[in-house]
């Protein structure tokens, strides 16, 4: 597992209001638990928790990344944007399996 800019996407957490244990809880998967995420495309909602996860290419990543400076200067200033809240970039890899990189947004469509 690699963050991109973790320091970066920390301060935007902060500015956003969006704790940390929040997010590593929700990510923390237990298989048998009915509360897991779903998958739809190349998006994995959890149904219980407003967090949802796109697997992101190279390039989406890279334009990701080029405006994060930006963005963090943005919801510094503005904690109640209607940008997406990103939370985290992370690489994912297991041996054996492919590697994806992910993307940690809020869902707007959560209603619970």
């Amino acid at each position: 597992c690699k963050a991109y800019a973790p320091s970066l996407f920390l301060r935007v957490r902060e500015n956003l209001g969006y704790e940390f244990a929040n997010l590593a809880r929700t990510l923390k998967v237990d298989t048998d638990e009915e509360y897991g995420f779903f998958a739809n495309g190349s998006y994995y909602l959890n149904k219980t928790t407003d967090i949802c996860l796109k697997v992101v290419g190279e390039e989406e990543r890279d334009s990701i990344l080029s405006l994060l400076d930006a963005y963090e200067a943005h919801t510094r200033h503005a904690s109640l944007t209607i940008l997406p809240h990103f939370y985290a970039l992370i690489h994912l890899s297991s041996p054996g399996q492919a590697s994806a990189t992910v993307l940690v947004t809020k869902n707007v469509f959560h209603t619970l």
